[in-house]
């Protein structure tokens, strides 16, 4: 479905901060229902308000900054990319539990939000704006990897190397993370599902389980 603008208004509103977006076509999908009346963790908390016709998604982004906005402001490298991919495959978790389809979460710079430590990661939920999950992740990949930290030759191979992971077909987030935390060239080459377990997953600072 398309949107009205190409990018976002940003609106303070009684004290908080909200990213907007609008659309033309009033969307009724019970994914939207579902995202407004469930607080789901790793997705921004939205509202949607219809005026003159056109629908507009108020997405809560109070205590965060947009991604790239974090990145201009520090150095980031392996450790931010893992948090990452860790909180999105926690996220897409909890999307399969309320039926929610994981092409809709946006992988844009601009709609990721963290902490200004990186502890805390949410991303937004676009039901009037699917994609392909794959897909993004291939384009963040390729954003990430102009962006990070470039001083440091081992972090930088296992960040490439997980980018030529998910240019392959039906690659999976976990096994994303799982090369980017194998210990050396034969463990990464060993690497598959089974290398996902609790332990990694519990290792992300911030995200508690709910």
């Amino acid at each position: 479905m398309e949107v009205l603008v190409n990018k976002a208004n940003y609106m303070r509103n009684q004290g908080r901060s909200f990213m907007v977006w609008k659309n033309e076509d009033l969307y009724n999908g019970f994914d939207l229902h579902m995202i407004q009346e469930n607080k789901i963790k790793g997705l921004l908390p939205l509202e949607v308000i219809v005026a003159d016709g056109v629908e507009q998604y108020w997405y809560d982004i109070s205590g965060y900054q947009a991604l790239d906005d974090v990145i201009k402001g520090r150095n980031v490298g392996i450790n931010e990319l893992r948090n990452v991919l860790l909180c999105l495959q926690r996220t897409i978790d909890k999307c399969e539990k309320y039926l929610l389809s994981e092409d809709a979460i946006s992988l844009s710079p601009e709609e990721i939000f963290v902490s200004a430590d990186f502890q805390d990661i949410v991303f937004c939920y676009k039901p009037f704006a699917k994609g392909d999950i794959q897909e993004s992740i291939i384009t963040f990949f390729e954003y990430y990897l102009t962006v990070m930290n470039h001083s440091e030759t081992e972090p930088m191979r296992k960040c490439y190397e997980a980018y030529e992971v998910c240019r392959k077909e039906n690659f999976t987030v976990r096994e994303l993370i799982s090369r980017l935390e194998c210990r050396n060239s034969i463990e990464c080459n060993n690497i598959n599902e089974a290398t996902w377990n609790s332990e990694s997953r519990a290792e992300t600072k911030g995200y508690t389980e709910e």
